[in-house]
């Protein structure tokens, strides 16, 4: 069974207070050097702040050594555990809006020490160089102390006698105001910190989370060859040749869990303003080429479509020609509830900043005749997943919060996505809100710069050529624009958002 979660957690106290009277805790007296704060992308449409990265590597290593965890009361274990010490304190101080700079450059140097050869080859350490100082905090809270203070105790000298492989979580990328203040969506964004700021939005936050963890535990998308179990994981590892066994458990236990989507740090407030317009097909056989515009002040809502039926020739194939004269205009508004929308919206626009890897840290005894022993040859597997189905078509969406903003865009998979869980649950939302549509007008009136996304293909070659989607897109646009007035509510009937 894993771990239980106290228990690794006192594995790496026990780690610290093994560092006895070689901590390297500040005692608030010793000059502080200069703080490198967060720093604009310089990349407009960049959403998330600069990736960080780690210092060259200045280890010197023999390629034909094994690597092992250094000996418990060895000198090399002793600066080991001052060292992890010092990055413990570092991470301790660091202030919201530092960038991830001082700890890149700590943990850097600390998996050049000899003490965790092990840990810089157990995964692609450049995955846990962070963006930003609120992400090298929340990768600490979420387990990489555990993780680390675990290469301590495979060499002995802490309490806990267990010896405990540990599956490391995500680095998670930061959105912040500091990172992208020329971004469209800026005004979103929250300032590193601000926890009034993120506390708008903490619903959404938790039910995003909630989907995720539902998401990843679908169907095995490797055909099930993920193993179900860590008794698999021991059973091979215990198979393998002896210097190979710690390799194959590392490698086995990295797919035991299914990877989750994870949110950035960070992110943006509840939207209460700006037009989301999405643009493209909905539909298969029978279908619409559609402009859907959503007022995020006053769940206006509008909608123009080209709608028509796929027409078959023998043998299956679709007659283009056909299928676009039977095409028919299609006009609606109403009012959608605030509340649902502005969470689908949310979602949207968080989807561009996710990232994909497990859950807070997770572990497991070494099996039985299994030393901790590694080359510097063997992979930990990993893999991707992509499904695609002429069912499933692209739409494109913008959002733009005022007329002297540019629009922010991405693309969403309509009416599900099988492969991006944040997509997928953005989709979900959207179509939810849409499902509280109320009354025949709406209380907004259509402004003249609300963004609309240019119809990029998305539907199967099979189905449409690229001049037919920009047509019945053009027709679908030119109806919205010339009728759209006929369809706002009576200035009584209008109703402010919140």
């Amino acid at each position: 069974m894993p771990a239980a979660p106290h228990a690794l957690r006192a594995l790496a106290l026990g780690a610290r207070a093994a560092c006895g009277s070689g901590s390297t805790r500040r005692t608030g007296t010793e000059p502080r050097a200069p703080v490198a704060r967060l720093q604009p992308s310089g990349d407009e449409a960049s959403l998330t702040c600069p990736p960080g990265r780690f210092p060259r590597s200045t280890a010197e290593s023999d390629p034909d050594a094994p690597l092992r965890p250094c000996a418990a009361d060895t000198p090399a274990h002793a600066s080991a555990r001052e060292a992890f010490d010092a990055l413990d304190a570092l991470v301790a101080e660091l202030e919201p809006t530092a960038s991830g700079r001082a700890f890149n450059d700590a943990l850097g140097a600390l998996l050049d020490h000899e003490c965790f050869a092990l840990a810089n080859r157990d995964l692609e350490v450049e995955s846990l160089a962070v963006d930003s100082a609120l992400a090298a905090r929340a990768l600490w809270a979420e387990g990489a102390d555990l993780w680390l203070a675990s290469y301590l105790g495979l060499g002995g000298g802490v309490e806990d006698p267990a010896r405990v492989s540990y599956v490391v979580p995500v680095r998670r990328p930061t959105v912040a105001r500091e990172c992208a203040p020329a971004h469209p969506l800026a005004p979103l964004m929250c300032p590193a910190g601000d926890e009034a700021c993120a506390a708008t939005t903490r619903p959404f936050r938790a039910r995003a989370d909630i989907y995720f963890h539902m998401w990843s535990q679908r169907a095995d998308p490797d055909g099930g060859a993920r193993p179900r179990t860590p008794d698999v994981c021991a059973a091979r590892a215990q198979a393998a040749p002896p210097d190979e066994g710690y390799t194959v458990w590392r490698a086995c236990l990295e797919r035991v869990e299914p990877r989750v989507t994870r949110l950035p740090v960070g992110g943006f407030a509840r939207p209460t303003r700006g037009w989301l317009v999405v643009q493209g097909r909905r539909g298969h056989y029978n279908f619409c080429d559609e402009v859907r515009a959503y007022d995020l002040a006053t769940g206006a809502f509008y909608v123009a479509g080209t709608c028509s039926g796929l027409v078959l020739l023998p043998g299956g194939s679709v007659d283009h020609e056909e299928t676009e004269r039977r095409g028919e205009q299609e006009l609606a508004a109403g009012r959608l509830p605030l509340d649902a929308l502005r969470e689908a919206a949310w979602a949207i626009v968080t989807a561009e900043a996710t990232a994909e890897g497990r859950r807070p840290v997770w572990g497991m005894e070494l099996p039985d005749g299994v030393e901790p022993m590694r080359s510097w040859e063997g992979e930990i597997a990993s893999g991707s997943h992509y499904s695609l189905s002429s069912d499933l078509t692209l739409v494109r969406w913008c959002l733009q919060l005022d007329e002297t903003r540019s629009p922010a865009c991405g693309r969403l998979t309509w009416p599900e996505d099988l492969d991006d869980a944040a997509r997928d649950h953005a989709v979900k939302l959207l179509h939810i809100a849409e499902l509280g549509l109320e009354g025949t007008c709406a209380p907004a009136a259509l402004p003249a710069w609300a963004p609309v996304p240019p119809p990029r293909g998305g539907v199967s070659r099979l189905d449409a050529t690229g001049p037919q989607l920009r047509r019945s897109h053009d027709r679908a646009l030119a109806a919205l624009s010339e009728r759209a007035a006929t369809l706002r509510c009576p200035e009584r009937g209008g109703r402010d958002g919140d």
